[in-house]
């Protein structure tokens, strides 16, 4: 499902042009010039050891994740994630 930033009704109008232009949904809303959440990194294991060994020094998720610019939440999914592959 796409999630854009700006508010519902810009996803009505996105849908009309899919179904009268047979427009992508992707098309539709760079059409409006919405801004698509589709960003994702891929950290390299060196930096999640890197969180690993920052977190078990004391460093609040909120702290990792300015250094990498993510919000706490997702430095925490990015580490529970890696701990259960790698069962610590």
């Amino acid at each position: 499902m796409l999630k854009i930033r700006e508010g519902t009704s810009e996803n009505w109008y996105a849908l009309y042009l899919s179904i009268i232009l047979n427009f992508s949904s992707d098309k539709a809303l760079k059409y409006f010039s919405f801004k698509l959440n589709t960003k994702h990194r891929n950290y390299s294991l060196k930096h999640i050891e890197i969180m690993i060994k920052l977190k078990k020094n004391g460093v609040r998720y909120k702290e990792i994740g300015e250094k990498y610019g993510i919000t706490r939440s997702q430095v925490k999914a990015i580490l529970q994630y890696h701990s259960k592959r790698k069962g610590r």
